[in-house]
């Protein structure tokens, strides 16, 4: 017999891409000194620490080592890159595949799953934190229709109760970790994550108009303690989920000018706070030979009538306008870079990267993903120029389901 300790490192490595990231690979790394060498050394290339990647499905899941389906793809240094041309060799990790992802911060996810169980799951050490249900609010037929496809599709008894966003202060394994969510597009609920109990919170009255209550929110971040949130229009609220009665509190009123389509997200860079408005535009497509079906979970015939409805005519980022906050008696001002960082934009927590260039990222840039499902909306911009660069990475469909979604794996 052979001696297994033995195998060079590099055909390890070519084993070690066939099986999924988390606990089959701390097996694989307990077998011997070499086989933990050869994992540790996977994970420097293909998952670097703090790296910013971007979690796929893919589009081959009957070939999948992962039973049931419950294979993504993680992709590193792949931005413009043809996926069909690397899938072979990315990384794969565990991610349910009917749950739809809520959020992510560093390497974890919140998740909902279609019987309405909230989880954070982090797919590299397989660590899953069970959460109590969230009550139940009935959409409007509107608030339906942007709901993105995905979600329509698979949510099922979950569609009475939408949650467009999920916010930790830190990570959940951390003492106080607190989560925050929209919910139902306009109303906010949070709980500590060890005590589980989510409490309710009243939508608050616009500083800009005393008289009215914003219609909807768009993105929160946690920023010096407290959760901030901003609104359609880019009016910002405040919550300190540590007061004796938390609620909400507009601290800054929209911009003079807001367009009629848009999204608005909030990051920090290097301790201070932007507000970044996303330009959206109607757009339309004319049919490809070489459209392929969506890529995603397994019900092909579905993706590929996505597809074809929407290639006619769909919507796609014309743009971003950024506003940085210099203090409270100057207000904001637009500015046209993050003072050399990048940021990172989608259904994702917001972040900013200051040493991009160490990970194969440019600075001053906005790295965005589509927060509902459609793929025109993903690529990088610059600010300081106005020009759309590449798209994140290349694929003939115009769906990704469910969406790419950022995430920054401490490994």
């Amino acid at each position: 017999m052979g001696d297994w300790a033995a195998l060079p490192d590099d055909i390890l490595v070519i084993i070690l891409q066939l099986i999924v990231i988390g606990k089959d690979h701390c097996s694989f790394g307990c077998v011997c000194r070499s086989w933990r060498r050869a994992a540790l050394l996977f994970l420097s290339i293909f998952v670097p620490k703090g790296a910013p990647c971007l979690i796929v499905p893919d589009k081959n899941t009957s070939c999948s080592s992962i039973p049931d389906q419950h294979r993504r793809l993680l992709l590193a240094f792949q931005i413009g890159k043809d996926i069909a041309e690397i899938e072979g060799f990315l990384p794969q990790i565990r991610i349910p595949p009917r749950d739809i992802c809520l959020g992510s911060y560093q390497g974890w996810l919140v998740m909902i799953s279609k019987y309405v169980k909230i989880y954070i799951w982090n797919p590299f050490s397989c660590t899953s934190i069970d959460l109590l249900m969230c009550k139940y609010y009935r959409l409007s037929g509107l608030q339906l229709c942007m709901l993105s496809l995905y979600e329509k599709e698979i949510k099922l008894a979950v569609l009475d109760m939408y949650i467009s966003k999920a916010i930790l202060s830190t990570v959940p394994t951390a003492p106080n970790c607190f989560i925050f969510i929209i919910y139902g597009y306009k109303n906010f609920a949070f709980c500590n994550v060890s005590d589980k109990v989510w409490r309710y919170m009243v939508r608050p009255q616009s500083k800009h108009d005393p008289t009215t209550t914003p219609q909807s929110y768009t993105d929160a971040i946690y920023f010096k303690g407290q959760f901030y949130i901003v609104s359609a229009s880019g009016e910002i609220f405040s919550c300190d989920v540590t007061a004796s009665r938390p609620g909400l509190i507009s601290v800054y009123g929209p911009p003079p000018k807001t367009l009629s389509a848009h999204q608005w997200y909030l990051v920090e860079c290097r301790g201070e706070l932007y507000r970044v408005m996303q330009q959206l535009m109607r757009c339309r497509f004319a049919a490809g030979k070489d459209d392929d079906a969506c890529i995603g979970i397994d019900n092909q015939d579905l993706h590929q009538a996505l597809d074809e409805h929407f290639r006619g005519e769909s919507y796609g980022c014309n743009g971003f306008e950024v506003h940085k906050l210099m203090s409270d008696t100057v207000g904001w001002i637009q500015v046209r870079n993050f003072e050399g960082d990048a940021v990172f934009l989608g259904r994702n927590q917001s972040f900013s990267l200051s040493n991009p260039g160490d990970y194969g990222y440019k600075p001053n840039r906005i790295y965005f993903t589509d927060h509902r499902s459609i793929n025109n909306d993903m690529g990088v911009f610059n600010p300081e120029d106005g020009t759309m660069e590449s798209p994140l990475y290349k694929t003939n469909s115009r769906f990704i389901v469910p969406p790419a979604i950022w995430m920054t794996p401490n490994t």
